[in-house]
């Protein structure tokens, strides 16, 4: 019996590895493209957050689409790198909000009709990638159409059904929704009309400025609209519902 150890053999100069030794080099790449690939996800995540600003609301008002405005760049490159963050297209489209309240007939403002277009784009893209954000679909809603197309009583109708399924019970967007409800054709707020209780209740319980800004926006509504919420508001609050056909008061 050899008392000699075993010497481990090596291949002469010049021959390739043997498999044995070549096979612990495919795993390893393996592992390097994977951590390359969490590395630039990593990296992709880290920017799109520092750009992004934070979560913002539905504007509501002038003054809030205004402020709003100050992060219309960061947000829209935000969105751009999110890709599939329907989050980050929301806050793009908030950031645009003020293409809701321009005054100007978009048909006579290329500046305006770019902002109403790039607004409604952002929002189409985040309904797409996260169709349950109901602000959103308000939002769609509230633009006014740009001169390359034709917002249909139908689209907007539409847009607030879809808001009230998302979001029913938003005490945020109350008030704005019922607004928008008032200007739809008549018979659009038959299919509403139980979604549009809710929100009457929570505006008619809001106090005195709620109702005369409810008050003010029923004056210049469509006579069937403006039927169909006096019903639905005698139901709720049956001495306000009498103010507003200016029978006295019980």
């Amino acid at each position: 019996m050899s008392l000699e150890t075993s010497r481990a053999s090596f291949p002469p100069p010049g021959a390739e590895p043997s498999r044995e030794l070549a096979a612990p080099v495919v795993p390893r790449l393996g592992l390097l493209a994977l951590s390359a690939a969490l590395a630039l996800a990593g990296l992709w995540g880290l920017t799109s957050a520092i750009l992004a600003p934070a979560p913002l609301p539905l504007p509501l008002d002038r003054e809030s689409a205004a402020a709003s405005a100050a992060w219309r760049q960061s947000a829209q490159w935000a969105a751009w790198l999110g890709v599939l963050r329907g989050d980050l297209y929301a806050r793009a489209a908030f950031a645009g909000g003020e293409a809701a309240f321009l005054e100007k007939p978009a048909s006579s403002d290329p500046e305006a009709a770019a902002r109403i277009a790039r607004t409604r784009a952002n929002a189409l893209s985040a309904v797409s990638l996260a169709p349950i954000n109901g602000a959103v679909w308000l939002l769609l809603a509230e633009l006014p159409a740009g001169p390359d197309r034709k917002v249909e009583d139908a689209e907007r109708a539409n847009a607030v059904l879809t808001s009230y399924f998302t979001a029913p019970n938003d005490p945020r967007l109350a008030s704005a929704r019922l607004q928008r409800a008032l200007t739809l054709p008549p018979g659009a707020n038959g299919d509403l009309i139980e979604f549009i209780k809710a929100d009457l209740r929570q505006v008619l319980g809001d106090g005195a400025p709620a109702k005369a800004a409810l008050a003010a926006a029923l004056k210049t509504a469509p006579q069937a609209s403006k039927d169909a919420f006096l019903a639905a508001i005698a139901e709720i609050d049956p001495n306000f519902a009498r103010q507003l056909r200016g029978e006295p008061a019980r």
